[in-house]
């Protein structure tokens, strides 16, 4: 679930698995199935019962529907330290104009390091990715695309990016998926940055 979001607010939690929606069981459905009956207007309630694949426990959970809003970035300084933490969510448009201002507040007030974290960051649009992973490199290659055909393109690191010597680490889990495994999978060849935490997703394929 997204920060902030209305499943988020109802206590569902990464990794739940979904096997009913409102009592009717979704096991065998395509996930736009499945989408479609969870989806539907503002202001009305869905309700999901929702398995944790940890402890094999069920429990029901009911959402009242609202507009999602997506806050890319947001950050604070870790107390009593000059550590910025600097959490995204998602790689949706406007995530690195949202990263440079969180950058930009964070030196500001004297960070000497960043812990970024991208847990259960879905990912998004491959041209921010591009974008983010070059706040924090100099030099180089973001990443290789390569098509259907087996050709390869380089997608190179852009200049002028705003963090590319402060010292960092990047906070990853099993939800770190997509954009976010491309930006971290970047920072980690490049040694920029030490992963911590979990594999990740494992998307491995880039839509748009």
């Amino acid at each position: 679930p997204f920060d902030g979001s209305p499943a988020q607010k109802a206590g569902v939690k990464p990794g739940d698995v979904i096997l009913k929606v409102n009592g009717n069981d979704v096991s065998g459905q395509s996930l736009t199935q499945i989408v479609d009956q969870v989806s539907g207007p503002a202001g009305t309630q869905v309700t999901l019962t929702l398995m944790d694949p940890g402890t094999g426990t069920t429990r029901d959970v009911t959402i009242t529907r609202a507009k999602i809003q997506i806050h890319n970035v947001s950050w604070h300084m870790l107390p009593g330290t000059t550590l910025a933490h600097i959490r995204m969510t998602a790689f949706s448009s406007g995530a690195t104009d949202d990263l440079k201002k969180a950058l930009q507040e964070a030196k500001a007030q004297g960070a000497t390091g960043i812990v970024l974290d991208l847990r259960n960051d879905p990912g998004g649009l491959l041209n921010e990715a591009v974008s983010v992973a070059s706040q924090f490199l100099s030099s180089g290659n973001v990443m290789l695309e390569k098509d259907a055909q087996g050709n390869i393109k380089p997608l190179p690191v852009e200049s002028g990016g705003l963090a590319p010597d402060i010292p960092m680490v990047v906070l990853i889990n099993n939800g770190t998926a997509s954009a976010a495994e491309i930006v971290s999978g970047a920072l980690q060849d490049a040694k920029r940055g030490t992963l911590i935490g979990e594999t990740t997703f494992g998307t491995g394929t880039v839509l748009n």
